[in-house]
């Protein structure tokens, strides 16, 4: 079981004030996290990438950010959610100078490790808002703060234009500035945190961090994992796929892209706001449930079919329009982001004394599976030929996260059912 020797500071800072600034900050970190999902295109071709070193590219900064967010949440369940938050946007400067600086792969992988700092704010400030909000409304505040993956937006909308103005190294000077503008705001705008008296054992003690391989929160993982980590890795990959697939530029592909990640960002505050007033298993069903049927539609390749008539054989050309394309991603978008939105309640439910190391353990896993499937497209792109074989992919994951619902789903349902018998006998 978690146990940490000091609750997390309590913060003075009112609600008005410091959600939308950890939200901001939060959308700042992740257009951050996602810049090379747009400037990776254009590295592409001038550092002459294959497929696979170009999934590695994208995806560098998320790997990074899951392998730090959970020493991040640490830190921030032992120190408090807003000193990690201003550390982690002071971080962030050094890796968008080296995005301006660089020129070579390495290079850019070496910024990229850099701009994964993002994770540990989304655990610091996660963690940090979940101390701030009323029980009855931790879900839609927290669905609040994670609507700042619209800054992959920004990025997809921003970056493009940059570069048909200017150049694309200009992008991460005005994201330099934009970093330490935000840090100024919340250094001056929010309050330090007032610390609480230590009680328990040390947080980061082998018995503490045992509590980590609770049943429970490997569930939470494999969750995080589909919803997260396929939601973030779309975002990196679409652009670039809808440019080979259907032959667009990049700037209308980075335009078209944010139909999926808008709604996947913004309706995790719906997904939030459900789950205060309903059960939050429900709105994770009914996520899981969509999502699985519209990645089993996606993941039709084009193909020929030769119907047999009676004036001869009949060809027919089977091809998933580019209209109905994007509406199925915006309704994957949309399902994502319902289904994080109960995430982080459940989270909330579950643990709420430990939102920051819980929140570290399940960014890690999602950002493992953020960092891993970009390439594993790049793979299936470069020796099968067939893009929709990504989308058979998360399928997969998708029928394998279902059936952990459904488990677990039974698993309480007997332990409600057995726990009055032996409380009789």
């Amino acid at each position: 079981m978690l146990s940490v020797a000091h609750c997390p500071p309590v913060s003075s800072a009112p609600l008005s004030v410091a959600l939308p600034l950890a939200t901001i900050s939060f959308f700042i970190a992740f257009a951050s996290w996602t810049l090379f999902a747009i400037v990776g295109v254009h590295l592409k071709g001038s550092l002459g990438l294959s497929g696979t070193l170009f999934g590695v590219l994208v995806s560098w900064p998320i790997l990074m950010g899951g392998l730090l967010s959970l020493p991040l949440g640490l830190l921030a369940q032992r120190y408090g959610g807003r000193k990690v938050l201003i550390g982690s946007l002071l971080g962030l400067c050094p890796g968008l100078i080296g995005v301006i600086l660089a020129d070579s792969f390495w290079g850019f992988m070496l910024a990229g490790t850099g701009l994964g700092l993002a994770g540990g704010l989304f655990s610091a400030g996660l963690l940090y808002v979940s101390r701030l909000v009323p029980a009855q409304r931790a879900g839609a505040c927290m669905g609040c703060f994670g609507a700042g993956m619209t800054g992959a937006a920004f990025t997809f909308l921003m970056v493009p234009m940059v570069h048909a103005a200017y150049d694309w190294q200009l992008a991460p000077v005005a994201y330099l500035l934009v970093t330490a503008l935000a840090l100024v705001l919340v250094v001056a705008f929010t309050e330090p945190e007032v610390p609480v008296p230590a009680t328990g054992q040390r947080l980061w003690s082998g018995r503490a961090l045992r509590g980590l391989l609770a049943p429970r929160i490997w569930y939470y993982c494999l969750q995080f994992m589909f919803m997260f980590g396929g939601l973030v890795a779309l975002i990196l990959w679409l652009p670039d796929y809808l440019t080979d697939r259907y032959q667009l530029d990049l700037q209308t592909s980075a335009r078209l892209a944010m139909l999926f990640s808008l709604p996947g960002a913004l309706l995790q505050v719906a997904g939030g706001y459900l789950a205060d007033r309903w059960p939050p298993e429900r709105t994770l069903k009914f996520a899981l449930a969509g999502a699985t049927l519209v990645l089993l539609l996606l993941s039709y390749p084009p193909m020929s079919v030769t119907v047999q008539a009676v004036t001869g054989p009949l060809q027919l050309r089977l091809v998933l329009p580019l209209a109905l394309c994007l509406v199925l991603l915006m309704t994957l978008g949309g399902l994502f982001g319902l289904g994080l939105g109960s995430l982080y309640r459940l989270m909330y439910d579950d643990y709420p004394a430990h939102t920051g190391v819980v929140g570290g353990a399940v960014l890690f896993a999602g950002c493992l599976a953020a960092f891993l499937l970009p390439p594993l497209f790049g793979v299936a792109d470069d020796l099968l030929g067939i893009p929709s074989a990504a989308f058979m992919l998360l399928f997969a994951i998708a029928l394998t996260c279902s059936l952990a619902f459904v488990l677990t789903s039974r698993a309480a349902e007997r332990r409600r059912l057995l726990k009055p018998s032996f409380n009789g006998g």
